[in-house]
This record gives C-alpha cells, structure tokens and sequence, in this order.
C-alpha cells in the first residue's frame, strides 16, 4: 500500500494536485497561516530535509516528460507520523490535506526505504478535486 498526502491546490505546471510539501511552501510564501503555524509546518520540513531522501529531479521524467508522482510506502512509519504532524498544522491553519491510498501508484521510477516515485497509469488518481476557501494556485 502506498499513500499520498494532497493538498488543495493543483499544480500549475503539472495536470496533478500538488502533495503536502508543495502545499506547505504554498502556505508559507503566500502567508496563508499564522507565522506561529508557519514556523511549526517548517520545521518539520526541515526534518524531512534531514531525513527524507530527496530524489533528483530525473527520477520524476519519463520519455522526456516530467510525469513523476511521489507516494509514501505505507511501512515507512515515522515517515508518515510525522507528515501526519504537518498535517496537523495545515489543518489549524485551515488548509485540508486528503490522504490518499493505492494498492498501485503506477509504474515505479525511483523507490527507497520511504517513498516511491511512480509514472500513473491511466487509472492512477492524479487528482482528486478538493476546494478550499483560499485563493487556488
């Protein structure tokens, strides 16, 4: 099983939603929450900077084409926690994430002991129609 944390704004480059690291950026730059939150959603960002490994931007392509969606593995555990601690703040700041699951994410591009880069099939959800009362980016 592998999940996905979705923010509420689409990507303007990309014909996805964007995850809760683009989403926290978001908030942060547009100052969408109290900087109290602000300052709490970075530095969990800052953890998973330490932590996550951070693929390089040729695992996202595919025939030339940057198609790459990023998907938790489900037995990454303190992963997921603590994602689920960001979305916590992004919520008191009245920002909803969705937690999306597969059983397939699609064809694997890039995988470590956390996280999958997967190509979606044509079944993969890429997005999943969520609103929110902030400007849409």
């Amino acid at each position: 099983m592998y999940l996905r944390f979705i923010g509420p704004w689409a990507s303007k480059l990309r014909n996805i939603d964007n995850g809760i690291f683009q989403t926290a950026f978001i908030a942060r730059d547009d100052q969408l929450m109290a900087s109290y939150l602000i300052d709490a959603l970075m530095k969990e960002v800052d953890w998973f900077k330490e932590h996550l490994p951070s693929p390089d931007e040729h695992h996202f392509d595919y025939a030339g084409h940057n198609v790459g969606i990023c998907w938790f593995r489900d037995d990454a555990k303190t992963m997921i926690q603590r994602t689920r601690h960001m979305v916590d703040i992004l919520r008191a700041g009245d920002i909803w994430i969705t937690e999306a699951r597969t059983e397939n994410p699609g064809q694997i591009l890039y995988f470590d002991d956390y996280q999958v880069i997967a190509k979606p099939h044509k079944s993969t959800p890429t997005k999943w129609g969520q609103t929110h009362k902030a400007l849409r980016r």
